[in-house]
């Protein structure tokens, strides 16, 4: 029988990328900015929590990711935060197999 480890985990949120800040906000129940997201054609606006772009700046500066969209950006940034957090190395790296999933309400990616 094979077992599965968690050995790190790495998300990025609208109240923040690291635990301790994300688990903070909620315990002091701090909302997230909220903007409007407006249909150019029929001019409904729609109200959404998004995260803040400077959070994951460290992924979209990495050659092959410039011109990837802000969902990429998310999902290296986690990616790396839970290596990070796993303590890995590049050689265990090397042998880790990486479990991705993303949410957004009702979508899940």
């Amino acid at each position: 029988m094979m077992t599965a480890t968690i050995a790190g985990m790495g998300w990025v949120t609208p109240l923040g990328r690291d635990l301790e800040s994300v688990w903070r906000a909620v315990c002091r129940s701090e909302p997230a900015d909220v903007s409007q997201l407006e249909n150019p054609i029929s001019k409904r606006s729609t109200p959404v929590l998004r995260v803040p772009e400077d959070i994951v700046r460290d992924a979209a500066t990495l050659p092959r990711l410039r011109r990837s969209s802000l969902i990429s950006h998310f999902a290296v940034a986690a990616a790396s935060d839970a290596a990070l957090s796993a303590g890995m190395t590049t050689e265990k790296l090397s042998r880790t197999a990486l479990i991705f999933a993303a949410s957004d309400g009702g979508v899940i990616y």
